[in-house]
């Protein structure tokens, strides 16, 4: 969908695209001699900034004309990017984490991506992130959560993102600097979205014949949900710290290829947090796999991100004993407050037809919507029993 001129920002012009081509041409005389730009995102994608697809029709000394395709990041326009440094953390990823994870995994002979190649940036007044279009490489946004096979590659980069950051932080890089993770942002609106759903929740479960123990254990831990949540996101000296994604779910990658052979990328940035590998697994396990792997395959999937944590730290050469299992089950235990903030505050909207909501969507009803669906009450009522003896209620 074309967006209208009005609603871009004005420093979007012929002279910006000027700078950009000159980023990845070695022709300083290039011009500008046609730009399109579309929304690259759908009106619900829970995105946190706006993304655009610009096509850029140039001429050149080397080519009479040529086409060029981009994707468009700017800060929101509610969040303003001198007042929240989450925009400045995702071109920081962009700009260099990333570089440095794709030279470590290409040292150890691993032709690995982990996201797309950033283009041009600026922190300045007019900040914003080029990145280079997947969509022509044949990389998708899934409609839905992944199949067996597609949660693997997931597991398979997230290790990989995981086991570099690891080591970066051992050679005493600023990976462990990030700290933009949802309950420690500044700017919280996304957190209070989250809390007044966990709440909203509670007063539904209470309405559900025989879950009233349940709905007690929910409603107490309510004056302790940011301090919980805090608390997890908040790295431990000496325990077992990685840089993640912090906002895993299946809208957040993109994939390629069919079910014998997959690619996954990660996108969308602003999250990072060096804290607990919790975060991402839970997120993998209940916003990128379905529910169906996630019943049948939730051991074999911890037990194979693990394996593959290791053997990457092994090949891009750390001296240093890796974590065990047993740290990573500690970790997931001591963790568990979030596995249930994560089934029920955002595992309900996720699962939300798209057909019945849209950007208007009042916030009641979308929480009616979404904790009246049949799917997520069967899913939190298969779940309940298993956080109750985790000992995650208490």
């Amino acid at each position: 969908m074309k967006v209208p001129q009005q609603d871009l920002p004005k420093w979007i012009n012929e002279q910006f695209f000027v700078k950009v081509i000159r980023s990845c041409v070695s022709d300083k005389d290039v011009k500008i001699l046609s730009f399109s730009i579309n929304s690259a995102s759908k009106s619900n994608d829970p995105f946190a900034s706006p993304i655009f697809r610009a096509t850029v029709t140039v001429w050149s000394k080397q080519t009479p004309q040529t086409n060029f395709s981009f994707i468009l990041k700017v800060p929101s326009a509610a969040r303003p990017v001198k007042e929240d440094i989450s925009f400045e953390n995702e071109i920081s990823v962009y700009s260099s984490t990333l570089d440095e994870m794709h030279r470590l995994l290409n040292r150890a002979g691993e032709n690995t991506q982990l996201g797309p190649r950033v283009i041009y940036y600026t922190a300045e007044s007019n900040a914003v992130i080029v990145l280079e279009d997947l969509d022509e490489k044949m990389y998708l946004v899934p409609e839905t959560t992944l199949n067996l096979d597609k949660t693997l590659a997931t597991i398979f980069k997230l290790a990989r993102w995981h086991a570099t950051s690891f080591f970066m932080a051992k050679e005493h890089q600023s990976v462990s600097s990030f700290a933009s993770g949802i309950f420690n942002k500044k700017y919280s609106e996304n957190l209070t979205f989250m809390y007044e759903s966990y709440r909203y929740f509670v007063n539904e479960i209470k309405t559900w014949e025989g879950y009233d123990d349940y709905a007690e254990r929910l409603s107490k831990l309510e004056s302790s949900f940011f301090a919980k949540g805090k608390d997890i996101f908040t790295a431990k000296t000496n325990g077992f710290n990685v840089l993640n994604h912090g906002d895993l779910n299946y809208k957040n990658i993109l994939t390629k290829g069919d079910n014998e052979k997959n690619d996954i990328l990660f996108v969308d940035y602003q999250y990072c947090v060096w804290a607990t590998p919790a975060i991402d697994i839970f997120s993998v396990l209940y916003l990128v796999a379905s529910a169906e792997i996630r019943q049948r395959f939730r051991n074999e999937l911890i037990t194979y991100y693990y394996n593959e944590f290791v053997k990457t730290l092994m090949s891009i050469g750390n001296l240093s004993k890796p974590p065990s299992m047993l740290d990573l089950q500690i970790e997931l235990q001591q963790s568990g407050f979030l596995e249930v903030v994560i089934a029920v505050c955002h595992l309900p909207f996720l699962l939300v037809n798209e057909d019945v909501i849209n950007d208007k969507t009042a916030t009641a009803k979308l929480r009616e919507v979404a904790y009246s669906n049949p799917e997520f009450k069967s899913i939190i009522k298969s779940q309940l029993p298993y956080f109750l003896t985790k000992g995650f209620l208490n």
